[in-house]
């Protein structure tokens, strides 16, 4: 990104009040988010979410590897399984979050404080890209640093609302890792958290206001 596109970029994102925190220290529900939070209606995220956080409540990695463990892994299974955690029948939601269980499992990630310190030093295309997939679904770079924001870390997801967002005020697609290495470098220089620039860039493209 040259210094013209990086100014008018910066310019944009100093207008932008801050957006809400999204962090959470919940290890489980920082792994069914990730599950359930991409390409989902907001409203039924929402409802998954409260439905979790209402009626299941688990908190450890033991705990709800257990539960998913105890239906079988079948799309009849995965049906039921999504309907005992979050009310609804994203089967294929369920199967995802089966692999990413298996895939944390195996990198010794068993709780928040593993999870944080793995994010911490993982880099997307070496430890992330194709080795999270499920028959239907993957973690990608959005996704990925969704995760990361969730827990902590200061960066930005490169979603298609971000995206959107730059691309807008610096007259061209940008690529998600400069995307990322940008606005990082810009909310530091703002004195803000990534996490409330992140979610004020989201917002603002979601509700229309930046069309």
């Amino acid at each position: 990104m040259n210094n013209r596109e990086y100014n008018t970029l910066y310019r944009a994102c100093n207008l932008l009040e801050d957006g809400p925190d999204h962090r959470s220290d919940n290890y489980a529900l920082n792994i069914i988010d990730v599950a359930i939070n991409f390409q989902t209606n907001n409203k039924a995220v929402k409802a998954a979410r409260k439905h979790y956080n209402d009626k299941v409540r688990y908190k450890s990695h033991k705990k709800l590897k257990d539960v998913v463990d105890s239906f079988p892994d079948t799309k009849r299974g995965n049906k039921r399984l999504a309907s005992h955690l979050w009310s609804n029948d994203m089967w294929t939601r369920t199967e995802f979050l089966r692999v990413l269980l298996e895939e944390f499992d195996q990198r010794g990630i068993r709780g928040q404080k593993s999870l944080k310190k793995w994010l911490t030093n993982a880099e997307f295309k070496r430890d992330v890209k194709g080795q999270f997939k499920s028959k239907h679904h993957s973690m990608g770079i959005a996704l990925f640093h969704w995760l990361c924001l969730r827990c902590g870390i200061e960066t930005i997801k490169p979603d298609v609302h971000v995206l959107n967002f730059v691309e807008k005020h610096i007259g061209r697609r940008p690529q998600p890792e400069e995307c990322i290495e940008a606005l990082v470098t810009i909310a530091q220089q703002q004195r803000r958290e990534c996490c409330r620039l992140d979610s004020a860039i989201w917002h603002l493209r979601r509700d229309g206001s930046d069309r």
